[in-house]
Parts: structure tokens; C-alpha cells; sequence
């Protein structure tokens, strides 16, 4: 047991990683179900946990914990609940305790002088993160003005849950600028968002992995000195 923990403790930002992994993989299995919404809502929670948790060392940790505490109410009243204003009030929530949480992953992740197994897992963390900061944005825009989005004949506007797992494809489609075209910004405003993710993408890899690749330093080969 003292074995997994300190295992674990070496790499607290894994179990954000897995949660943002498990966000994007099992609620779209439940896309056809009425639990699509709930099942989003719980891994939700989940991450949000496992982001306090890979912020208990961090500098900014009580930030974290009051971002992630507030946006878990958010979240259960939207479960739990069927108002406009909450629908409105938790994608905000979420859009800034993650924002929150991927900035202060970011500035320890670039302020660190050693390139280890948690610190990779922290980048990649940050990057789904990316992908689905811009899908509850997208949400947002959806809720202001629906129809902002074309999401095939088959789908309904008042159908939150599903609404928010196609949003999230089509979040990370556009993020790593694969574009499918089955869903697809149909207003102005939408466009222009989509465009700046697909740029943020990007910059992200572009920008990150010089970073992590400039700081690995090359084993020294005996004799290559003068």
C-alpha cells in the first residue's frame, strides 16, 4: 500500500489525466441515454477531485479548491435541476476552474527545470483540458443562441445532455483539426470560435513540446569537448 502511494505521489497530475480521458470516452457511450447528461455531470466531479489533488503542492491550491468546489455545485444543481439560468451558470463555472487549473499546470510545467513522467502527464492534461474549456464555451454560445451549431437532423435543442457530449466532439475534431464536417458552426460568431481553437491547438503542441524538447538536456558523449 505505502509502495502505490508513493508511486502515486510522484505522479499527482495521472489520475487528472485518466479523468479528463474518461470525460471524453464514456459519456458519448451514453449518448443515446437519458443518463448521457448525469454520466457527464459525475466524471465531471471526478476531474475536479483529481485536480485538487494535483494541485495539493502547488502554490495556488486553495484557488483550485474553491474553483472546484464551486463549479461541483454547479454541476450537481444542474443535475439536479431544470433552470435556464443554471444551464447558463455552470458551463461558466467550468470554463473558470479549469482555465484556473490549466494555467497554474502550465506555469509549473514550464517553470521546471527536470522533464519527469508527471510533468509530461501534466502537458497532456492541459491540452484536454483546452479541448473542453472551448467545449463548454461552445455551450454557451448554443444556450445564447441556439442554432449556433449544425448538429444533424436527429438532434434535439432541449436535450442538454447530448448537446454537451457533441459540443465535445466536435471541441476536440476542431482542436486537433481533423474537421469531419458532421457537426459544424453555423453562425458567425460560432466560426470565429472555432477558428481561434483550431489555432490555439496549435500553438499549444507547438509552443509545449519545444519547450519540453529544449529542456531535455543530451547525455554527454566522453571526448566531445575540445
Amino acid at each position: 500500500m505505502k509502495t502505490a502511494c508513493k508511486w502515486l505521489e510522484n505522479r499527482r497530475a495521472l489520475p487528472l489525466l485518466i479523468a479528463l480521458v474518461s470525460l471524453m470516452l464514456f459519456p458519448p457511450l451514453l449518448n443515446e441515454s437519458k443518463f448521457a447528461g448525469l454520466c457527464f455531470g459525475l466524471v465531471m466531479l471526478v476531474t475536479m477531485f483529481t485536480a485538487i489533488y494535483a494541485m495539493a503542492e502547488k502554490r495556488h491550491f486553495k484557488i483550485v479548491v474553491i474553483a472546484s468546489l464551486a463549479t461541483c455545485v454547479g454541476i450537481l444543481l444542474n443535475v439536479f435541476t431544470d433552470s435556464l439560468v443554471v444551464e447558463f451558470l455552470e458551463p461558466v463555472l467550468n470554463i473558470v476552474s479549469l482555465s484556473i487549473i490549466l494555467a497554474i499546470t502550465l506555469h509549473h510545467s514550464l517553470s521546471s527545470e527536470i522533464v519527469d513522467r508527471d510533468r509530461i502527464y501534466a502537458v497532456v492534461a492541459g491540452y484536454l483540458m483546452l479541448g473542453i474549456i472551448w467545449a463548454y464555451l461552445y455551450g454557451i454560445v448554443e444556450v445564447l443562441a441556439p442554432g449556433s451549431f449544425n448538429m444533424g437532423s436527429d438532434w434535439q435543442i432541449d436535450d442538454a445532455g447530448e448537446s454537451k457530449v457533441k459540443l465535445l466532439y466536435f471541441s476536440f475534431v476542431t482542436l486537433t483539426t481533423l474537421g469531419y464536417g458532421d457537426v459544424s458552426p453555423a453562425l458567425p460568431f460560432a466560426q470565429s470560435l472555432a477558428v481561434l481553437e483550431a489555432a490555439t491547438g496549435i500553438l499549444y503542441i507547438a509552443v509545449l513540446v519545444a519547450s519540453l524538447v529544449g529542456q531535455v538536456r543530451r547525455p554527454e558523449i566522453p571526448g566531445s569537448r575540445g
